[in-house]
């Protein structure tokens, strides 16, 4: 069940999507109570929060990412058209939508989950933050989850009549079965502060009762299974890293740290620049037409109402030497706001995507773009990760096939699947180069046609490679023959 160490990985995802989604002010605000005195940051106004390296860093990496461009999905049965097709289940579950936040936001925080659901006959993708789940490892493979618990809110009705219903918290929990507990799914909730079940309120079974789905064999079983019989959860975790752990939540820890302190710095070059625009005069021994007012410090302060061009004349105090004293802006706004931008290009540049184009943009202060990512380097990440995609987009269909042929009957395949990724095009010479490689090592035998197309195909398995091949040397067949048939 949820532990200490659960609640301080959850706060800390918690933040993270905040400043991924740009609604970072609360998180930024308690940043700087804890590093600004109360007082100073009483001048300082409200925070600013407009820079945002962790979210343009993310957002950057995503665009197009895989699924800016719809996949192309291949089943070799025909079946599978209906889940994966133009038109299909994927497609009106709004899987390539969604899977674009997805992939930000697994970049951005480490790990981020997709939950499966069939409602009235159709496909559900649920996005759910990893702050609201707490996920239990199998012991042998620490990366591998079996059990799931996902806390949400629920409506509550008491039976006390004409009470008004009440939203509370509660656990959905999903279990896949070990040696000493079989598969389940429950709703637990508290009662007076202890973990209690729940599911007899709000668990409907397929007979229209309520309360717990356990089991195999029993009356009421575990509903997720496959074919098989096996059981699986209804949920996957897409991450960023392979690092062997459940969680990768210190996954970009760095840039959450320092897009604070850009908020910190940006919040006082905007009031630095709000001073900048007056100078500060003190008067002694001079009495002069002033009103009286309270200062933002508490303390009280004359001021004296001046014309462009006026001239006022003020009276000598006696027994004083009168003087008045000018102390212009005491800061330097290029000086600010070059610091804020190298800070910004140093944090991109610590995530090893400070290349030679993006320094030299950054160091125009007129860009803005400090946190220019080329091509080549997003290029780079996205093979890179493309791998840990594949293989939970794989599962994500097996399953989403299952839960829809439980639901509705249907027969489609839950393996058997391809699927390949937009991938961001490589320049002319790139390709150039690429292609005389692969023509040489077919040329000399050390590779063959069907892992040519393999390669400039990702994802596509070796069976429909070389049904692809086939097809297209029996096309250019047909079009020879006519071609012959024509001279003739």
């Amino acid at each position: 069940m949820p532990n200490q160490i659960e609640d301080r990985r959850s706060r800390h995802q918690a933040a993270r999507l905040s400043i991924l989604r740009e609604d970072h002010e609360d998180v930024l605000a308690a940043w700087l109570e804890q590093y600004v005195a109360p007082e100073i940051l009483e001048n300082w106004g409200e925070p600013d929060s407009t820079n945002n390296p962790l979210a343009a860093y993310a957002r950057q990496l995503s665009t197009p990412g895989r699924y800016g461009k719809p996949p192309k999905w291949r089943n070799l049965d025909e079946l599978a058209d209906e889940l994966i097709g133009p038109g299909g289940h994927l497609e009106r579950a709004g899987y390539s939508t969604k899977m674009q936040m997805v992939e930000r936001y697994a970049i951005g925080c480490g790990d981020y989950l997709v939950r499966l659901d069939v409602h009235r006959g159709r496909l559900v993708l649920g996005l759910v933050d990893p702050s609201e789940v707490y996920v239990e490892a199998s012991p042998d493979e620490p990366d591998r989850p079996i059990g799931i618990w996902w806390r949400r809110c629920r409506e509550s009705i008491s039976g006390i009549e004409g009470s008004a219903p009440e939203i509370v918290w509660t656990w959905d929990v999903y279990q896949l079965g070990t040696r000493t507990r079989p598969a389940s799914y429950r709703v637990l909730g508290y009662d007076r502060g202890e973990l209690a079940d729940h599911s007899e309120r709000y668990l409907e079974r397929a007979d229209g009762s309520f309360g717990p789905l356990v089991g195999k064999d029993a009356e009421h079983p575990y509903p997720f299974t496959y074919a098989s019989g096996a059981p699986f959860l209804p949920w996957e975790m897409y991450r960023s890293v392979d690092s062997g752990r459940m969680w990768n939540w210190s996954e970009c820890r760095g840039l959450h740290r320092g897009t604070l302190n850009v908020g910190t710095y940006s919040t006082y070059t905007s009031r630095a620049a709000l001073d900048a625009t007056g100078s500060t005069t003190f008067a002694w021994g001079l009495a002069c037409p002033t009103d009286a007012r309270i200062g933002s410090t508490g303390a009280p302060v004359q001021t004296v109402p001046i014309t462009p061009g006026s001239i006022m004349f003020c009276d000598v105090i006696d027994g004083t030497q009168p003087n008045v004293k000018s102390i212009g802006p005491g800061v330097n706004l290029d000086a600010l706001s070059a610091f804020t931008r190298g800070y910004t290009a140093d944090l991109q540049r610590q995530r090893g995507l400070g290349g030679a184009d993006a320094q030299k943009q950054a160091a125009n202060p007129t860009s803005g773009s400090a946190l220019y990512i080329s091509d080549r380097q997003r290029q780079e990440y996205s093979e890179q990760v493309e791998p840990l995609f594949r293989l939970v987009d794989l599962r994500l269909v097996g399953k989403a096939a299952a839960l829809l042929n439980a639901q509705n009957g249907t027969a489609y395949p839950e393996r058997g699947y391809t699927i390949t990724y937009y991938r961001i095009p490589k320049s002319p010479q790139q390709e150039k180069e690429e292609r005389e490689t692969q023509d040489w090592e077919i040329g000399r035998g050390f590779i063959s046609r069907v892992e040519v197309y393999q390669s400039r195909n990702p994802g596509t398995s070796r069976a429909d490679a070389v049904a692809a091949l086939k097809q297209i040397a029996a096309e250019n067949e047909e079009i020879t023959n006519k071609e012959r048939t024509n001279a003739e």
